[in-house]
């Protein structure tokens, strides 16, 4: 664990600590740096019921990545605090809001989309995979909007450094448990990590198997060739792959304190090793 950093291991430490009664203050005060990912499952915390959640240190908050997800009180806002570029230029990192099809479909998105992929690009990646996955971050979000039922914003956000580009998608819904539990194909799973896995398996849906549940393929193949990492983290499961074994039965599974909803993380680096700082 890298001194400094906030990770996401390091919120799950520390989301554990608050569920014991035991204050992080001190070390929420000696952060200066942290991962997209980190910062949006910190400030989701609150959903979980963790009332005594420090803010975070002005390093943080007015760093790249702070800055980008500046206009979220964690994912608990409203859209009357956000309002999305209208430019094509790339951008190191940034954020975007939804709630309905509707937003989909805006032109406001649509362009926010463009400006992802001219950054990926930036970045170093192939237009051909910067392609790809600008259709991943599409599906991800579309399956926020189709099976979370949250009644918050979903928040898409990326970030992309020379040799490294991550999006996130966040949703305050109701977790993919339930909502594949919704078909009677899947009523007999029995854990969060469980669900997960079946949600990233070719052709599963909550809509039974052959409806949907497709827009995965396209995350696989774009992290495959590009030394990615996938992380999943809904309810008490998290599923992390590499993108050398990106099949859903592989990868390492986790059983952490519950999250409310269903946070998904993809990186791609340029090289391996492409940058120092830790990824999620």
């Amino acid at each position: 664990m890298r001194d400094g950093w906030l990770t996401v291991r390091l919120v799950e430490d520390m989301q554990y600590m608050l569920r014991a009664g035991r204050p992080i203050d001190a070390i929420v005060s000696g952060l200066h740096s942290a991962t997209l990912p980190a910062i949006i499952q910190y400030r989701s915390l609150a959903w979980t019921g963790e009332k005594k959640v420090p803010d975070l240190p002005r390093a943080i908050i007015h760093s790249n990545v702070g800055r980008a997800l500046a206009s979220f009180e964690g994912l608990l806002c409203t859209k009357s605090g956000f309002r999305p570029a209208r430019t094509v230029r790339a951008h190191t990192a940034e954020s975007f809001a939804l709630s309905t099809q509707d937003d989909l479909v805006s032109e406001a998105w649509e362009l926010f989309e463009v400006r992802f992929n001219r950054s990926a690009q930036r970045a170093g990646l192939s237009r051909s995979i910067a392609d790809l996955l600008q259709v991943a971050l599409h599906e991800m979000v579309d399956n926020a909007i189709s099976h979370s039922y949250a009644d918050l914003l979903i928040i898409s956000a990326y970030h992309a450094l020379d040799g490294f580009v991550q999006f996130c998608v966040a949703d305050t819904g109701i977790g993919v448990y339930e909502s594949l539990r919704t078909c009677p194909e899947h009523a007999r799973i029995t854990t969060d990590s469980e669900a997960i896995r079946r949600a990233i398996t070719d052709g599963v849906s909550r809509f039974g198997r052959g409806n949907g549940g497709w827009g995965f393929r396209q995350v696989f193949k774009a992290v495959a060739s590009q030394w990615g990492f996938l992380r999943f983290r809904s309810g008490e499961g998290c599923v992390s792959i590499d993108g050398k074994d990106c099949d859903s039965d592989k990868g390492t599974q986790l059983f952490l304190s519950p999250l409310r909803g269903f946070h998904v993380t993809i990186s791609c680096l340029t090289t391996p090793g492409a940058i120092a700082q830790p990824i999620a």
